[in-house]
């Protein structure tokens, strides 16, 4: 059992290690690969000092509002950090699993609707013809 007899006094930066530790045991190397893109977001130093009695509602609101702040939000092509996220409560619920069962993790909608920060353009008209414009075309 990866978190058996920790400390109630484990930051989260403990327990992300603890947690890469046991998904590289139990993930394909090519899940392990693609979780490590996610891995600096989460190493930050907002989350990594927190300790887990003290992360809370606010913990990740000041990590998404890092998020936001960083050069890559500004991308064009980025319009969410909705994958980091989820991430996050991937590694909670694991926490949560594996060591302290009384955890709530504390990822509301209010966080989800945080992350999506661009306005998705809309799509394009479509450039099919509708059933009058046809008959108007043939006539």
């Amino acid at each position: 059992d990866p978190g058996a007899g920790l400390a109630q006094d484990i930051t989260f930066g403990e327990v992300f290690d603890l947690f890469v530790e046991d998904a590289k045991r139990r993930l394909k190397p090519s899940s392990v690969q693609a979780q490590e893109s996610r891995f600096p977001y989460l190493r930050c130093e907002i989350l990594t000092h927190t300790r887990m009695d003290e992360f809370d509602s606010k913990t990740v609101v000041l990590w998404i509002r890092w998020l936001l702040s960083l050069p890559s939000a500004n991308s064009r092509k980025r319009q969410t950090f909705e994958a980091e996220l989820k991430y996050l409560g991937v590694v909670l619920n694991w926490y949560r699993n594996y060591t302290d069962a009384k955890f709530v993790i504390p990822i509301t909608k209010r966080h989800r609707e945080m992350v999506r920060f661009k306005v998705v353009q809309p799509r394009r008209p479509d450039y099919f013809a509708r059933p009058e414009e046809i008959r108007e075309w043939i006539a």
